[in-house]
């Protein structure tokens, strides 16, 4: 096949995100031609190949593979460029031999006029040169969007000024919708002229936008078919957005402070023109603290990939959250979930969402599946005190002290947090102990005393004392107990012992004296998937 030839059909089936075909054309016909590129477009293929199955098995996070599927599209149009280049040498490679030696006199001669300048000139410091292609955004903007006009890929295309029109119009009219006072500003290139200016990667264009000083920029290429067809590949760049992640802090009670996730930051678009800037307004909305507008926009919204599916939602839910609806946020962040099983920012804030509503066992699942990712340092600290705190609600003192203790050997600095959080701890491990000691004296005096037997049995094993708690409790049973976390002593020691008759028995006697499943799982979480086994059998 003939490299342009090549070069188009494999533009063109990146530019419907199909990179796992485009991989396979491109490896074929460089390994066919026996280019030297073969090699570097094998080892795009395996880091896409192995990125699609870590993330099928949970093995990596959805940021780390966007990362690397973004990683993987900008090797291969790095490779299509390389591939061009060589095309264009091989033409011209013949007259090119003749001029050799004038051509290297030329250059030993504009080198040495050049080194001359620099030496003469090399104490004098130039000041920072502003990009006169950056537009002139008025101050009063709150919010800023370069937009560059968009890229013809195939030689001799005349760039058409449709797309980033079009792009500025939707804006402009969403903008005008919301009142969020947005300017919408070009970058002035010539796409032609100034080609090896324009942003090949994303890291490209972030410095064009900080150079200037915009919050999302917009940029791509464009290609026409033979049959009239315009095939557009759309990028973007979020800098600085901000997501709420919650967290739970020494006193149990939720906080939210912001944090910076880039996965929300980046992304190819592949859908038409309105439901891309309809995403992206959206964004805008939320982070300039209009949540009801960026529901308007997203709500609606069927995304057509896996990036945009996590982005919608994980807006979405922060947006609700921001209008007091905390069980929709639940709702998004399970559907981010459940596409992305490993997303850490979903699973700390479903966590904390169900810690909120009550519920411990799935909050604990999640936090469980937080730590065995093994994130960084600052995450594990969080997860373990989150877990702490949890522990403490479900008063599982000798738990929460545990995780406590595995927080502060990560971060032995003083924290505020941890500082609080053990105060909580020792305050309740303190009341506890006055519950226990005056139980005990109650029962010296009367061994029959079943709410002194019922006390001592929910104190001893908050504090991790389980054969005790478990001797009390089976004495306050005899007794015909009603409380809850007698039953539940109960329930958990035949889990352990994986005794099915006494389990069964149990829980009949619980039900028998008017005892919910939902109140003995609150002292005992463990019981829940037990219960459903049960149900099951």
């Amino acid at each position: 096949m003939d490299k342009l030839q090549l070069i188009a059909e494999i533009k063109r089936l990146v530019g419907k995100a199909d990179i796992e075909h485009a991989l396979q054309r491109l490896v074929e016909e460089l390994e066919k031609a026996g280019s030297s590129l073969a090699n570097d477009a094998i080892q795009a293929q395996s880091l896409f190949q192995k990125t699609q199955k870590d993330e099928k098995q949970g093995l990596v996070s959805f940021e780390n593979a966007r990362l690397n599927y973004n990683q993987v599209t900008d090797q291969i149009l790095d490779l299509l460029e390389t591939l061009k280049k060589e095309e264009v040498s091989e033409i011209q490679r013949k007259p090119a031999k003749r001029l050799l030696p004038w051509i290297l006199g030329g250059v030993l001669i504009l080198g040495a006029v050049i080194a001359a300048l620099v030496f003469s000139n090399k104490q004098e410091e130039l000041p920072p040169v502003a990009d006169p292609s950056c537009p002139a955004f008025e101050d009063t903007m709150a919010f800023k969007i370069l937009v560059l006009p968009f890229r013809p890929l195939r030689q001799g295309e005349v760039p058409s000024d449709d797309i980033h029109w079009q792009i500025k119009g939707k804006l402009a009219e969403l903008n005008d919708q919301a009142g969020i006072n947005a300017g919408i500003e070009f970058y002035k290139i010539d796409v032609i002229k100034d080609k090896g200016r324009y942003p090949l990667t994303t890291k490209e264009a972030e410095r064009i936008a900080r150079d200037c000083n915009a919050q999302l920029i917009i940029w791509g290429t464009t290609e026409n078919e033979a049959m009239g067809k315009n095939i557009v590949l759309t990028k973007y760049k979020f800098l600085n957005i901000d997501l709420k992640k919650l967290l739970i802090t020494g006193d149990t009670e939720v906080d939210t402070l912001t944090s910076l996730s880039s996965i929300f930051t980046e992304g190819l678009l592949t859908e038409g023109i309105f439901a891309n800037m309809q995403l992206l307004f959206g964004v805008i909305a939320n982070e300039m603290g209009k949540p009801e507008e960026a529901i308007a926009q997203l709500e609606n919204i069927q995304p057509g990939d896996s990036a945009a599916h996590v982005l919608v939602n994980m807006v979405l839910s922060d947006s609700h959250l921001a209008t007091n609806h905390p069980e929709k946020a639940l709702e998004n962040v399970n559907k981010v979930l459940e596409t992305h099983p490993a997303y850490p920012l979903a699973l700390n804030n479903r966590a904390v969402l169900n810690f909120e509503m009550g519920n411990t066992t799935e909050a604990l699942n999640d936090i469980n599946t937080m730590i065995e990712l093994k994130p960084d340092t600052a995450k594990l600290v969080e997860a373990f005190m989150a877990r702490s705190a949890i522990h403490l609600k479900i008063q599982a003192i000798d738990k929460a002290e545990q995780d406590l203790e595995k927080a502060s050997e990560l971060k032995p600095q003083y924290d505020k947090n941890i500082q609080q959080l053990r105060t909580a701890i020792f305050d309740e491990k303190k009341v506890l102990l006055n519950i226990k000691r005056e139980a005990e004296r109650k029962i010296q005096s009367n061994p029959e005393d079943t709410k002194a037997l019922e006390d001592k049995a929910g104190a001893d094993k908050a504090l991790g004392n389980k054969q005790e708690a478990l001797s009390a409790a089976k004495a306050a049973a005899a007794n015909d107990s009603k409380d809850p976390r007698v039953h539940s002593i109960l329930l958990e020691e035949a889990v352990r012992t994986n005794d099915t008759n006494s389990f069964k028995k149990l829980t009949k006697k619980a039900e028998q004296v008017g005892i919910s499943r939902k109140e003995l799982i609150q002292n005992a979480p463990v019981l829940q998937e037990r219960f459903k086994t049960t149900i099951r059998q």
